[in-house]
């Protein structure tokens, strides 16, 4: 599906005073390190996938919250909610301007729920552990969405590629340990895991039982 955001201008948000780009089939971005085009294109993902990054968040049981501070901070990482401000913060989609809370207490509404934008973070290196990616909840609260599901469609892309049994054994080790950690009442795992533990375990459809009464995305 064509991207629905064609010129995007923002102004007064975090290191961006202002910029203004018309996207076209090959769009590059120049520029000087922390001068804000990340940001730009997070923006402009955030405006695009709304409604994909609203359900991504509620999958994985994280609060998409009314107050845009809050949101942003979950979205953008830890500290990014007050690079916005309602009264100097000013967004301008295909020429329209944009109230981002407005515009994202609708993100449940939209109909497209299929993710539009694939952002490749430049933190990428993060989402490796043990040489493998990391899930999108198995990363801390102020990591950025972008960083979370790049680790994911990785992770999903491997998978599906390398359906060794190690795989889903280290996967289901993880899960284990974290659940208990974060003591999980009802997690919703991929890889169910068997009551007793981990040991034996053989394909996701052949496991027994799961880690606290339910399944899970970890």
């Amino acid at each position: 599906m064509p991207n629905s955001t064609a010129r995007l201008r923002i102004e007064n948000f975090g290191s961006i005073m202002e910029a203004e780009v018309e996207f076209g089939d090959l769009t590059v971005f120049v520029g000087p390190q922390a001068t804000g085009e990340s940001l730009f294109l997070q923006v402009f993902k955030l405006l695009q996938d709304r409604g994909f990054i609203w359900k991504r968040f509620k999958d994985a049981g994280l609060v998409w919250t009314e107050q845009v501070g809050e949101l942003l901070d979950l979205y953008l990482g830890e500290g990014m909610g007050s690079a916005y401000s309602p009264r100097e913060t000013y967004i301008l989609e295909n020429g329209r301007a944009v109230e981002l809370g407005k515009s994202l207490e609708g993100a449940s509404k939209v109909k497209t729920k299929e993710e539009q934008v694939f952002y490749i973070p430049a933190q990428r290196v993060m989402c490796i552990s043990r040489g493998l990616p990391l899930r999108f909840v198995d990363f801390q609260a102020g990591d950025p969405f972008v960083l979370r599901q790049f680790s994911e469609t990785i992770y999903q892309n491997a998978r599906h590629l390398h359906p060794h049994p190690r795989w889903h054994q280290f996967y289901t080790n993880r899960c284990t340990k974290v659940h208990k950690k974060r003591q999980l009442t009802t997690p919703s795992c991929r890889f169910p895991l068997r009551a007793g533990g981990t040991k034996g375990l053989g394909s996701p459809r052949e496991a027994g039982g799961t880690y606290g009464g339910g399944s899970c995305e970890l």
